[in-house]
């Protein structure tokens, strides 16, 4: 996913949770390029539908405290 010659709009991949295995396995380059350190994903699409935000939230508990956000981001 992270690869600019596939993808070279590519702004963030935010995964909900990466294990130290899959850590290990990808490297410290490609864990570099991951958006955000896990949570659960939630999308807000702005009113008219040409943005979003996307909060990612805390998965320990149900507090759903915003760990962080990003965008807006403009819809295609």
């Amino acid at each position: 996913m992270s690869n600019k010659g596939l993808n070279p709009d590519i702004e963030h991949i935010i995964p909900t949770v990466v294990l130290d295995l899959s850590k290990a396995y990808l490297g410290e380059d490609q864990v570099k390029k991951l958006t955000g350190d896990g949570g659960h994903v939630v999308i807000k699409v702005e009113p008219g539908g040409d943005s979003y935000n996307v909060y990612l939230v805390n998965e320990t508990d149900e507090s759903f405290t915003v760990k962080s956000v990003y965008g807006p981001l403009v819809c295609r």
